[in-house]
């Protein structure tokens, strides 16, 4: 035998020696092809946090792709002294299962390679186990809750001291004991309003999500039977019909539908009512933050540090109990919860803590780009969330405008599917136009 041949033996050697010290012997658990495709997309879903996917269309980047025309299962039997994996079934709906073996040393190279390929992506594959399970651990220890961090239900007055209000900044959104999958329960720190200010914004300005239902000329996407359309570029994705679950004999209804393949963009604009109470026009913050100024002298102003001065604004999901009211969603609801109990991705924080579900209006406008987590879609709920709708919350985080009516926004209810293919064609509208349905393609 070569040097070569020898030298390569040895190093594959090595390899194997140093994986068969991380599994037991026996141990298939470690390597189910079920949990290294949970790997190897939550290893995706982190490195791809920031970034930008298809607006409509196309999937998860650098999924596994299986064009077999069937669900992959197959069993890896592990050599009891090396825990080295001996041989690999494959089991094909139809046929008889496909059995390959570890080749031996005077094997063809090629063949030999694969094996070893194979051994690596299974060590790797436990490795990112054990690092995930070390970050799970560590979020859970350095969870603000854990950390004695509770909520604050009134913002400080003037008389209080700075300090105390850094010491609480990490409050405002509590998790019951602590555990990431109870429900949120959220606590807004406010600042009352002088009463001339109060006055002059109060039922005037409002906050309005804008949502791509219907195209340039005002038509409203529609489903077209079976097949959906695709909604406009914003929040939602499509309208697809959906009958009522458990009831066949119930005609389908028109529902709109995000996916967790596409990200989601919420625009949220700041509106005016006219004098008459009738017409709305889009304005600046900066009318709002005036009268805010105005109404404080220079040096209660000199000492705000808390949103006080711009507007910052804040989004979660809730299920839609009610037009104005509904219970913020846990990952309790979810029979697989998502990694973290988080429902977004980038994850959601905190409010006042300046994460990934806080943003800044600017000109009248704010815009956030996010996406669903893993598992969180309508078809992981469990029993008694099934019936319920998601919808985003929008809310200003300025301590003088969160309590005031109108400065808290929600979306139009919808559901979250995994995919939008089954039930939408890619760039196929359908809108209303005067009672007839009419196709529109995407140019």
């Amino acid at each position: 035998m070569s040097q070569d041949a020898e030298g390569s033996q040895s190093a594959e050697a090595a390899e194997a020696t140093e994986a068969a010290q991380a599994f037991q012997a026996g141990s298939e658990q470690d390597f189910s092809s079920e949990e290294s495709d949970t790997d190897a997309s939550t290893a995706a879903q982190s490195r791809q946090a920031r970034r930008a996917l298809e607006t409509e269309g196309g999937g998860t980047y650098c999924s596994p792709v299986n064009d077999l025309g069937f669900k992959l299962q197959y069993a890896l039997n592990l050599d009891s002294t090396s825990g080295h994996v001996s041989k690999a079934t494959f089991c094909v709906p139809g046929q008889e299962s496909v059995v390959v073996h570890r080749p031996e040393p005077s094997a063809p190279m090629h063949d030999r390679l694969v094996w070893a390929l194979v051994e690596k992506c299974r060590y790797q594959s436990h490795q990112n186990k054990e690092m995930r399970s070390a970050i799970q651990k560590a979020h859970r220890s350095l969870n603000p809750v854990r950390l004695g961090m509770t909520t604050d239900a009134g913002s400080s007055g003037g008389g209080k001291s700075a300090d105390k209000h850094r010491a609480g900044r990490l409050s405002g959104h509590a998790e019951g004991n602590g555990d990431d999958h109870v429900a949120p329960c959220f606590s807004w720190r406010v600042q009352a309003l002088p009463a001339p200010a109060h006055a002059a914004i109060a039922g005037k300005y409002y906050l309005e999500i804008q949502e791509g239902t219907k195209d340039s000329q005002g038509n409203r996407y529609v489903p077209n039977g079976k097949w959906g359309s695709m909604c406009s570029s914003k929040f939602p994705h499509a309208i697809i019909n959906v009958r009522p679950r458990g009831s066949k004999s119930m005609q389908k209804a028109p529902q709109y539908v995000c996916g967790t393949c596409n990200n989601v963009k919420l625009v949220v604009r700041l509106m005016k009512r006219a004098a008459d109470g009738n017409a709305c026009e889009s304005v600046s913050e900066v009318e709002v933050l005036t009268v805010i100024k105005r109404a404080h002298p220079q040096q209660q102003r000199d000492a705000w540090f808390d949103n006080e001065d711009r507007v910052q604004m804040y989004t979660y999901l809730e299920f839609a109990d009610g037009p104005n009211i509904g219970t913020p969603v846990g990952a309790n609801a979810f029979n697989h919860p998502p990694v973290h109990g988080k429902l977004l991705n980038p994850e959601e924080s905190l409010p006042y803590c300046m994460g990934e579900t806080e943003f800044s209006m600017t000109q009248g406008v704010a815009s956030i780009t996010t996406n669903f987590a893993k598992y969180v879609t309508h078809a992981n709920l469990k029993k008694p969330y099934k019936d319920r709708l998601f919808r985003f919350v929008v809310k200003v985080l300025n301590p003088f405008l969160v309590d005031l009516e109108g400065f808290t926004a929600r979306s139009l209810p919808f559901l979250v599917k995994s995919v939008l293919h089954n039930d939408v064609r890619k760039g196929v509208r359908y809108v209303d136009c005067a009672g007839e349905i009419v196709r529109k393609d995407e140019n």
